[in-house]
């Protein structure tokens, strides 16, 4: 669960899951969104690929 905004989509509430296949889902209670990314894009490391971060920016509006 987010408990801090450290990206326009890490609103305190959001929680979800990140697969290192590429795979993401999160529920925003807040706004009442639901994500889900289904990419095939093998995470390199603990940071969030670029296509990941781009998805959530762009379902966050931001």
């Amino acid at each position: 669960m987010d408990v801090e905004a450290r990206d326009p989509w890490n609103v305190p509430g959001r929680y979800g899951w990140i697969g290192g296949t590429g795979t993401a889902a999160h529920v925003t209670p807040s706004t009442g969104a639901v994500t889900i990314l289904l990419s095939q894009v093998e995470m390199t490391g603990p940071a969030a690929p670029v296509i990941m971060r781009d998805f959530w920016r762009y379902a966050a509006g931001s």
